[in-house]
């Protein structure tokens, strides 16, 4: 059974355009989601969390539409926000006491030993707090929420490696539940890397790729090619240089063709589908 579902989606919030959108993510599985900054990542999460619902082709949540069930999805999905978006006076144990009172699920010893954990002071006021403090003070009420789609934008920016492996830990606990699905949206490739099943790279508002990590990394190689052995319309986003083009290739044509190779690493297959098609280098 698929978490997320969506179909030929179109979205647009202000003047940004999702297009063409398909996703299928199995439960109990994490997909990281890269692009550059404004590549639509935030939006598509967005989009997910239902902030923007006019939307067209099919989107599905746990078997469910925004339409039918508005209220299922919301009980089953949690975000940590790229910024926190509350009141910069409000004090963490407000916002404590406010989940506590709105969720039935909310897990109240479970977030008190997470805000132990990472030593997050309740007393404190937003605005007092480190952007890295008020995303692991983010992240401990997502968890306590209990939800069985956990939505990450952006989650380790301003959190120092010790910290960063902790949340790693909590986020890998938490699909420990093969019910369970996080979605994770960075332009840090490593930490995608580190913890995704599937890879979705997002540019201009359209999924240039999505796929599994292992078969990703196995079906692509990086190849340069010579200008004596061009043209060649089996590369893929190719970038000429000096000395000719380089770029992906089907691992099947480079063997086919007797090309040497390398295999890419998922930085190099991001980055050659982010920079575009026939971009010099």
């Amino acid at each position: 059974m698929y978490s997320i579902e969506m179909k030929d989606v179109y979205a647009r919030i202000e003047t940004f355009e999702l297009k063409n959108i398909n996703l299928l993510m199995p439960k109990g599985s994490i997909l990281g989601l890269l692009g550059k900054n404004g590549a639509g990542k935030t939006t598509l999460l967005k989009t997910l969390l239902g902030t923007h619902l006019k939307h067209n082709g099919q989107m599905y949540l746990n078997g469910h539409t925004y339409e039918s069930n508005e209220k299922e999805i919301r009980e089953s999905i949690a975000i940590v926000h790229d910024m926190m978006n509350v009141n910069p006076f409000t004090k963490g144990k407000r916002l404590y006491k406010y989940n506590k009172m709105m969720y039935s699920n909310f897990d109240d010893q479970y977030f008190l030993s997470l805000c132990d954990e990472f030593s997050i002071p309740l007393d404190k006021k937003m605005n007092k707090m480190s952007l890295g403090m008020q995303k692991k003070l983010s992240l401990s009420i997502a968890l306590a929420l209990k939800p069985t789609i956990l939505l990450l934008d952006e989650p380790f920016i301003g959190i120092d490696p010790v910290d960063k492996q902790k949340m790693m830990k909590h986020v890998q606990t938490f699909m420990e539940d093969e019910n369970h699905t996080v979605l994770i949206s960075s332009h840090y490739v490593e930490d995608i890397e580190k913890i995704s099943d599937y890879i979705a790279i997002i540019d201009k508002g359209e999924i240039k790729l999505f796929q599994d990590k292992d078969s990703m990394l196995d079906a692509y190689v990086f190849v340069k090619l010579t200008e004596d052995q061009l043209p060649n319309e089996h590369i893929l986003y190719p970038q000429y240089t000096s000395f000719g083009v380089e770029g992906l290739m089907k691992k099947e044509f480079a063997l086919k063709m007797k090309i040497m190779y390398q295999r890419p690493t998922l930085e190099e297959v991001f980055i050659h589908i982010s920079k575009g098609e026939g971009e010099q280098k």
